[in-house]
């Protein structure tokens, strides 16, 4: 009975030991994975502080703010979701800041549709038509540095990305614009955070119940619904009176009870062996097969109208997180997940997690791209494109 005994606490002395070497080994893999975090998040609050002061400078001076979509649908909560159409892009003619990611906070002036163009291309056959997030909004550079400024040297560009969208918004772009534009190519990039979906958005619901942004005038020329207008100067006198005064509060709260919150949460986070289960997922593929709705229906969008509506090309760039700056292991999955999809669809596509350095692409201060960043994926792209010509 004794040796019995023994034997059960020995094995149990084991089995706790061994635990513990697991934990200290997911904490040592967590330090390695995130070893930029420190600095990372010390320039990201540094700059957290210089990009509020400026752009109330900016707005001060009469430049307005850019109008994202998780501005509107975070907005569109608060009224208790009162609005059924939402902006899908930002301020109409209007002269707006953006960001400053190390080379000063960026200006530039909006075009008839709320996007980073001038209205001069509308009247053009355009060769390009580029959808997608902030990456091709163009945050945080000058226009001459932005992907589509860079690639409109060879070709006729319409730049329609606008920053914090994902699949769902960029469907509802492409479903409003293709008809007006009749681009030759289409080009939809899609970045590593865009795993994130949420069904119950209003802009989900704009999808499923088929609600048309533009209508045409009287001219027959492509213009906003009176709605859409409505909606957007409603949102937008609501975002101006309330929300830089609401996210200084809801931040310095925050502050004040995150710290143990934090640490409780990272002790969980390793008695779960979170780590280690997030990097063999990663490494090993271990439930890859999935793929959000909107991305998915995105790229089977994309396929069946560009073939069937406009006689028009397409294809897809993937752009991975930098470590340094953003680390998700979430986003390694979903990157894997659109690729093999469009692989097994034969869909053409650029994936640049190989072709890019993740600290020098990247901005200065910032997750966006680098001026040396946009010019090394505009020279992928266009050598692309002339392959994809011959």
């Amino acid at each position: 009975m004794l040796k019995k005994n023994n034997l059960i606490i020995n094995l149990s002395i084991f089995v706790l030991v061994f635990y513990i070497c697991i934990i200290i080994t997911d904490w040592v893999l967590k330090k390695y994975n995130f070893r930029h975090l420190s600095e990372a998040s010390k320039i990201k609050v540094e700059m957290l502080d210089i990009n509020m002061t400026k752009k109330i400078e900016a707005f001060k001076e009469g430049i307005k703010f850019t109008l994202y979509p998780i501005n509107s649908e975070k907005l569109n909560n608060d009224l208790k979701n009162k609005y059924s159409i939402l902006p899908i892009s930002s301020l109409i003619n209007q002269n707006s800041y953006l960001c400053d990611e190390g080379y000063g906070l960026i200006k530039y002036k909006t075009d008839k549709y709320g996007f980073r163009n001038n209205n001069e291309i509308y009247e053009k056959d355009i060769d390009l038509m580029l959808i997608g997030d902030s990456f091709i909004h163009g945050s945080c550079v000058d226009d001459k540095y932005t992907i589509s400024n860079i690639l409109s040297k060879d070709s006729n560009v319409i730049n329609l990305g606008i920053g914090s969208s994902n699949p769902t918004h960029y469907q509802i772009i492409i479903k409003n614009f293709l008809e007006v534009i009749k681009p030759k190519k289409i080009i939809v990039f899609i970045y590593s955070n865009d795993y994130e979906y949420n069904k119950n958005s209003t802009y989900e619901k704009m999808i499923v119940n088929n609600r048309n942004i533009l209508k045409k005038d009287i001219n027959n020329n492509f213009v906003f619904s009176k709605e859409y207008l409505k909606n957007l100067n409603l949102i937008s006198d609501f975002y101006e009176k309330n929300i830089t005064v609401a996210e200084k509060y809801y931040d310095k709260q925050k502050e004040l009870t995150k710290f143990w919150t934090e640490k409780i949460n990272t002790v969980i986070y390793h008695l779960k062996l979170t780590e280690i289960k997030k990097t063999i997922s990663t490494i090993y593929k271990i439930n890859q097969k999935l793929i959000p709705k909107n991305t998915k229906r995105l790229i089977n969008f994309v396929e069946k109208n560009c073939t069937n509506e406009i006689n028009c090309e397409y294809f897809f760039v993937y752009i991975p997180a930098s470590d340094y700056w953003d680390y998700d292991y979430r986003g390694k999955i979903y990157g894997n997940n659109v690729i093999d999809y469009l692989k097994k669809k034969d869909i053409k596509f650029i994936d640049l997690t190989n072709s890019l350095n993740l600290i020098e692409d990247y901005a200065p201060k910032g997750i966006h791209f680098s001026i040396q960043g946009n010019k090394k994926v505009s020279k992928i792209i266009n050598n692309f494109l002339i392959n994809l010509d011959k």
